[in-house]
């Protein structure tokens, strides 16, 4: 195995620590800021009135339906987090900052 590959290995591993040790942490904490009590009648509250809206409207129910998941999908707290992570763009930046870093040390 070249040295290029295992230190690549070594970072990744070390990434996967620092992501093991610190999201579920601060998932939890985002989590249980957003998902109380409160919030979560508020949140039945928006999505009863959004639905109701549309029915009075004259919609028909498979359409309100549909449109009702769109909303609360795009007011849950969990598909909201989903979504960052989905889209975060690692653009291997850490390798590339730590790959950058370490030729610099080499050369002093």
């Amino acid at each position: 195995m070249s040295e290029e590959r295992s230190t690549d290995i070594r970072d990744l591993k070390e990434v996967l620590e620092v992501v093991g040790e610190k999201v579920p942490p601060l998932l939890s904490k985002l989590l249980n800021s957003v998902m109380n009590k409160e919030n979560a009648e508020e949140y039945a509250k928006q999505v009863s009135t959004f639905y109701r809206e549309l029915k009075e409207s004259g919609m028909d129910e498979e359409n309100a339906m549909k449109l009702t998941r769109s909303f609360m999908e795009s007011r849950d707290p969990v598909a909201l987090i989903k979504g960052i992570i989905r889209n975060v763009d690692l653009d291997d930046d850490f390798f590339k900052r730590r790959k950058n870093r370490e030729e610099e040390e080499s050369e002093d």
